[in-house]
């Protein structure tokens, strides 16, 4: 045992150091463009990071560390700042976009990448009264707020999900041009199989771009009236069992397949007034446009042997599928663990620190696939760990070469 754990001290550095390595390239392609210390900047950037803290709080960190005098580092953080101001957004947006598609090509060459693409959305207030760029308005239905920015990611799911896109809402940016940039581009990795959606990507736009793009759609469908009518068709049809079924919908000029799924039976809300919004409620609503051979539009049963039984069992595993969609989530997570605190600063700043987040969370992805897939062995790190080594050994060292 011994002798594994001496194996695994020497593996997971070096893993790390190539991962990142290969990874930050067109991060710091981009910083070398603006400014003569690249790594430096993102040194910083990436503690923040780790500390969860400002910018101004890294520095005086890194100075403490160092044996200096805190308040050494408020030039360089004006520095820093100065820097961003050169870069565009759009230009943080590509390099970005470039690391995050060197991180997928990762997991491909190790046969650790899928083909289920998963699209969503985030949302992170902002009160900024300068620099305002890229402030749009949010959801204020859920939030306390009504502007901040809004990013829309998506990963590539299979034995490790791999964040493959990231694109900031500057203005208003249609959904469906989002979806079908995103499936563009996986489709240049792997045979995309599927996209999976939540309810927030319902519209003609998006459903249209999946349609045309040739790839199967696995998607929330939000209970408004039209999809509460078919509901209560469906229960009543079954005499108010519950039992999976499957009905032509159409939205625009695109059709699909809406499927209706009963809820578990402990987490249905049951009631003796037969009341329509708590039946709906029963019901998992979903959309597809492929589905099982020999089934008909319109098909409910309450059989289990024969077709009806291999309808059943397709139903529930493709509501079983759907919970997939929460590995995007997980990996949301992981980044807001390592979230540095950005204030006013400009626009390209902040958003370079949200993309730099996503680049860490899959290295951080990379290292947990390649450890237990690959190497059939675990590192037992958490991606706070994972980021102390990427400052220490590729930044600091000067391992990445530009």
């Amino acid at each position: 045992m011994h002798g594994l754990e001496e194996i695994k001290d020497l593996i997971v550095p070096a893993l790390i150091a190539r991962l990142a390595a290969e990874s930050l390239g067109p991060l710091l392609n981009l910083l070398h463009k603006y400014t003569g210390q690249p790594e430096l900047i993102l040194e910083t950037l990436a503690q923040a990071s780790r500390l969860r803290t400002s910018i101004k709080n890294a520095i005086e960190e890194i100075k403490i560390q160092q044996g200096k005098n805190p308040a050494d580092g408020r030039s360089w953080q004006h520095r820093i700042t100065r820097t961003f101001q050169r870069i565009h957004i759009k230009e943080v947006e590509e390099a970005v976009n470039q690391a995050l598609t060197k991180q997928a090509e990762i997991a491909k060459s190790y046969g650790l990448l899928g083909n289920i693409l998963i699209v969503d959305q985030k949302e992170k207030p902002a009160w900024h009264r300068v620099h305002t760029e890229g402030i749009v308005s949010i959801n204020p239905r859920k939030k306390p707020y009504h502007k901040g920015h809004r990013f829309y990611t998506a990963i590539i799911a299979g034995k490790v999900s791999v964040i493959s896109m990231y694109t900031p809402d500057l203005n208003g940016i249609d959904k469906g041009f989002v979806v079908r940039k995103a499936l563009i581009g996986a489709k240049r990795l792997t045979k995309v199989k599927r996209v999976l959606v939540d309810a927030g990507f319902f519209g003609k736009s998006v459903y249209g771009a999946i349609s045309l793009e040739g790839s199967d759609v696995l998607g929330a469908v939000p209970k408004n009236s039209r999809v509460i009518r078919l509901i209560m068709l469906h229960h009543r049809a079954l005499s108010h069992h519950y039992e999976p079924g499957i009905y032509l919908y159409r939205l625009g000029d695109t059709e699909f397949h809406l499927l209706l799924v009963p809820r578990p039976k402990e987490k249905r809300k049951i009631s003796s007034d037969h009341n329509v919004r708590r039946i709906a409620k029963n019901y998992i609503s979903l959309a597809v446009f492929e589905v099982l051979d020999g089934i008909p539009d319109g098909f409910r049963t309450r059989g289990s042997r024969g077709l009806a039984g291999i309808f059943r069992q397709w139903a529930f595993e493709s509501a079983e599928n759907y919970r997939k969609r929460g590995l995007i989530e997980v990996l949301l997570r992981l980044k807001s663990l390592i979230e540095a605190r950005v204030g006013a600063h400009y626009a390209s700043l902040r958003f370079f620190v949200f993309g730099l987040g996503l680049v860490l969370v899959n290295i951080y992805s990379l290292l947990d696939g390649i450890m237990r897939y690959v190497l059939f062995l675990s590192h037992g790190l958490s991606v706070k760990l994972v980021v102390v080594f990427v400052v220490r050994l590729v930044i600091k060292d000067n391992i990445c070469r530009y």
